[in-house]
């Protein structure tokens, strides 16, 4: 008989134990990831680039524009500046808008090395994402965004055009994959 007294203790325990465990949580609580902001001008003057020129590979745009010198002592400066023909719109297939800018790569020469720059809105800030090279001193007409793809309206290069003045009207057209930016099409003629 004495069993029998304990046997409704111990199911009461048992049942006020497993009310507590239902109660605690399975795992860890984890927090949302953060929506990043859609991509504005004034971010894209402040954000951080790939680029050729300078010794690290690398510009940290202020108001638009990053200047080093060439060497140690040099009065010749690397510049890497953010042109005025860019794009807004979702690149990367998240909702969220991306941009497409022009960059313009200077090494104290004559040249003007002109870089298409995809950059993808994070959560922590703009990323540039993948870039491709458009020219030395070509004429860039604009830069749109049309059904994920990058347009870019530019005055190329004809064999036996000056430098200063290009004048074969292209159409270059580009698809962010990951990291890679491809070109999908070109086409020449009026823009």
């Amino acid at each position: 008989m004495r069993t029998m007294r304990r046997a409704p203790g111990l199911l009461a325990l048992l049942a006020l134990a497993a009310a507590c465990v239902s109660r605690a949580p399975l795992r860890p609580s984890v927090p949302a990831p953060e929506a990043p902001e859609p991509l504005t001008w004034a971010a894209l003057r402040g954000a951080e680039y790939r680029a050729e020129l300078p010794a690290s590979g690398r510009a940290r745009l202020v108001d638009g524009v990053y200047e080093e010198p060439v060497a140690p002592g040099s009065a010749s400066e690397v510049s890497v500046a953010l042109g005025t023909w860019h794009a807004l719109g979702d690149l990367d297939g998240d909702g969220v808008a991306d941009a497409a800018a022009v960059l313009i790569e200077s090494g104290g020469g004559s040249g003007s090395f002109f870089d298409l720059a995809v950059v993808v809105a994070r959560p922590l800030g703009p990323v540039h994402a993948a870039g491709a090279f458009l020219g030395d001193r070509v004429g860039i007409e604009s830069v749109s965004i049309e059904a994920a793809t990058v347009v870019v309206r530019m005055k190329a290069h004809r064999p036996g055009d000056p430098l200063c003045c290009p004048s074969a009207e292209t159409a270059l057209r580009f698809r962010l994959d990951g990291s890679t930016l491809l070109r999908v099409g070109a086409s020449t003629g009026p823009l």
